[in-house]
């Protein structure tokens, strides 16, 4: 399915969720679009300006930075991968100068550093949105994005931006665990694998679901959570 028709689809549910805001509720529609494919770019630049959108379209990290920081839009459409680095970056600068805009990322290569990576760089709204908006059906989520980001960060605990191409050897020395481009203290992720075995210990023996879990570290985060 391409992008443009999950966009049709996602306008189709907006439209019948209460409350739901559309591109009219918006003064100010414009759109950033990052992506190196020149024709997928260029069609997808006509489509949002057929629904109202004020298009700037940028085929690079550096047009997309200078745009970001000097006439940052309201929304964006955003490619992870690009020949000259990370659309990312472009994010967190995004968040930088216009903290209320809405970002959307694409890319081919979805996986847990990945995910990571994009949670540390802001899209933290991202599973509530598409439920308040029936965008979907359900969502699957892993033990790693549920513990080891969620959880992790609301326990106060951080993930740091860092290289991919650090030494392994001497993170570990140092107790910092990487994913891709991305630290974590280990003492802290210790820390955090503890709550979540206290919590599991206070229970009552018997079967859960994760569902049932879930919501047991949920009532855990009530009235321990840090942020």
């Amino acid at each position: 399915m391409s992008f443009i028709s999950i966009y049709k689809d996602m306008i189709k549910n907006q439209n019948q969720a209460p409350g739901a805001l559309k591109i009219s509720d918006f003064a100010d529609k414009s759109l950033l679009i990052l992506d190196d494919d020149d024709p997928f770019r260029g069609r997808l630049a006509r489509a949002m300006e057929k629904k109202g959108f004020s298009v700037k379209e940028a085929k690079s990290v550096q047009e997309g930075l200078n745009i970001a920081q000097n006439a940052p839009t309201n929304f964006a459409v955003i490619d992870l991968r690009l020949e000259d680095g990370n659309g990312l970056d472009v994010v967190k600068t995004l968040n930088k100068s216009k903290k209320d805009c809405r970002i959307v990322m694409l890319t081919g290569y979805g996986n847990l550093p990945t995910a990571v990576a994009a949670v540390k760089a802001g899209c933290m709204n991202l599973y509530s949105d598409l439920i308040k908006y029936n965008m979907v059906d359900a969502i699957v989520a892993t033990g790693a994005s549920i513990i080891d980001m969620d959880f992790f960060e609301a326990l106060g605990f951080k993930h740091y931006q860092g290289s991919q191409f650090q030494d392994d050897t001497e993170l570990r020395n140092n107790y910092i665990d990487r994913i891709y481009d991305t630290y974590i203290d280990e003492e802290e992720l210790q820390a955090c694998d503890k709550i979540i075995c206290d919590i599991a210990n206070s229970l009552k023996p018997r079967s859960y679901t994760s569902r049932e879990f879930i919501k047991e570290i949920g009532k855990y985060l009530k009235d321990n959570a840090k942020k």
